[in-house]
């Protein structure tokens, strides 16, 4: 089981118009197995490829202070944090975007080309959903057929490491079937990170 959870909102300040705006808590749960789950759309997992450059890496990231991080994870309790030691998520959106459109073109290209697949015969793309106005320009940059392109934040916002659990749910949901279907994933950001790789139905 592959569980994603990331509450921005404890890090986030409310002023903060270029976070706030932007991110929502999700959590997700994904069951992954080498059997069929009977009643069930289940997606056969491709080949992937993943990438980071720490380089990157103050162009999203956390001022969040107070007791030793490693006890953190283990023991977190909320009212040990002092906001007024200047708590906040630090995102550098122009450096993100960048970095998004210099990354995801070529790791789609690359997940395609290690499991034979060309972009002619993917159904649909679904990226991490960061923004309406970043996934705009990768359907322009990369020159997508933008009803393959699922583009679902509208009641979620960007949900960080759930957005692409969310997305895939949905698209079930929406979709009598995915049998035969071949779906694009891709996801990047904090670290600065990326992945991507081809889902069949």
């Amino acid at each position: 089981v592959i569980v994603t959870s990331d509450p921005y909102s404890k890090i986030m300040r409310k002023d903060d118009r270029a976070t706030v705006a932007v991110f929502g808590d999700a959590a997700t749960a994904t069951w992954v197995s080498s059997q069929n789950v009977d009643g069930e759309c289940s997606l056969k997992i491709g080949q992937g490829i993943f990438g980071t450059d720490g380089s990157g890496k103050d162009c999203l990231n956390t001022t969040v202070k107070g007791p030793d991080p490693i006890q953190r994870v283990s023991s977190f309790d909320e009212s040990e944090v002092d906001d007024s030691l200047g708590n906040e998520l630090y995102m550098n959106g122009r450096a993100i975007f960048n970095f998004a459109l210099n990354n995801v073109p070529s790791a789609v290209s690359s997940s395609l080309d290690n499991n034979d697949v060309v972009i002619d015969d993917v159904d649909y793309f679904v990226f991490h959903q960061a923004s309406y106005f970043l996934l705009e320009n990768l359907i322009r940059h990369m020159e997508l057929p933008e009803d393959k392109v699922v583009i679902d934040m509208e009641d979620l916002g960007n949900t960080i490491s759930s957005t692409i659990p969310i997305a895939l749910r949905r698209l079930m949901d929406r979709e009598e079937s995915l049998a035969d279907k071949k779906i694009v994933v891709c996801g990047f950001g904090v670290g600065l990170s990326w992945g991507s790789n081809v889902l069949y139905g």
